[in-house]
């Protein structure tokens, strides 16, 4: 167990975002699982720089208060949808060391969690960490997410910390959204330039020559996120890439920005909310949550059924 300290400092702040288990074996677990992490995290920063934070002290803030601080507005936004189920699927994109996905995993048990993560090393991390905290809820996948591509349904929710800008973390995951999925970033403050960046955006959901997305061992079986199909081959002729399918104008746009209150951290944070609106849509309420082109929807198996 952590010293005592560092154990109360966790349960003021889990108390502070009403995250902290009432039952007594559960606290135990999740103080294990936690500070188990942090302690693997520092191990590897030493080796493969994951993360710029290597205090551990801090990191007990900056990583694991203040993904956790997201849990209460993102659950309450996937479950007020038209189209909320029991076991909602959450990707985080752009995973890193986890952040926030495997934080969701211990607060959110119910859902499941796909971290996509595209480096080998943080892979290799992820793939640990998620097996020694026990998360049955975690898939890790390697893959660029503008690589993924599959059938349906679509997720319940995408969710970023670490991308560069709002307009960027459109483009990579909007081919992925359904007319339902709830887009969020994890932002500090966000400037004006970054706001008018979100202007037309052609969603191409028919991207061609997509690298076929690597899984690692033990995690999302093979076949399930796939490329897009190469077009069939005339008499020789190599094959070449699918056509693309006829782009599809959107506009996003902030829908919400919810400032959040993170224990010890005397830092702006927020969860923005991310809405596509169709620029040919006749009205604002047929335009709001118009859905992507149809071929490139990602549906990772649930891993209960496997």
């Amino acid at each position: 167990m952590p010293p005592e300290r560092e154990l109360a400092r966790l349960r003021a702040g889990l108390q502070a975002l009403q995250l902290w288990p009432r039952d007594e074996e559960r606290q135990q677990v999740l103080a294990s699982e936690v500070f188990a992490y942090l302690e693997r995290l520092q191990h590897w920063n030493r080796r493969h720089n994951l993360t710029a934070v290597r205090d551990p002290a801090q990191m007990l803030v900056h990583h694991v208060l203040d993904c956790a601080a997201v849990v209460p507005v993102l659950r309450s936004w996937v479950e007020s949808r038209a189209g909320a189920t029991e076991r909602p699927h959450i990707i985080d994109v752009g995973s890193g060391a986890g952040l926030p996905g495997i934080v969701l995993a211990w607060f959110w048990p119910e859902a499941r969690i796909t971290l996509v993560e595209p480096a080998a090393k943080r892979i290799a991390f992820l793939q640990q960490a998620s097996a020694t905290a026990a998360l049955a809820n975690v898939q890790v996948v390697r893959a660029r997410v503008e690589e993924l591509a599959s059938e349906e349904p679509p997720p319940d929710a995408i969710i970023c910390r670490a991308f560069s800008s709002l307009a960027d973390f459109v483009r990579a995951v909007a081919h992925l959204a359904g007319p339902d999925t709830v887009l969020a970033a994890m932002k500090a403050r966000l400037d004006e330039s970054e706001k008018q960046a979100l202007t037309i955006l052609v969603d191409d959901g028919g991207r061609e020559n997509r690298m076929t997305a690597r899984h690692s061992p033990g995690t999302a079986p093979e076949g399930k996120l796939r490329t897009a199909p190469a077009a069939p081959a005339a008499d020789g002729v190599p094959p070449g890439p699918a056509p693309a399918a006829s782009p599809i104008v959107s506009r996003w746009e902030i829908a919400e920005e919810v400032p959040l209150q993170v224990p010890e951290l005397d830092a702006h944070r927020c969860l923005v909310r991310l809405e596509r609106v169709c620029a040919d849509a006749p009205s604002a309420s047929v335009r709001r949550g118009c859905a992507a082109p149809a071929v490139a929807q990602l549906a990772i198996p649930d891993p209960s059924e496997s």
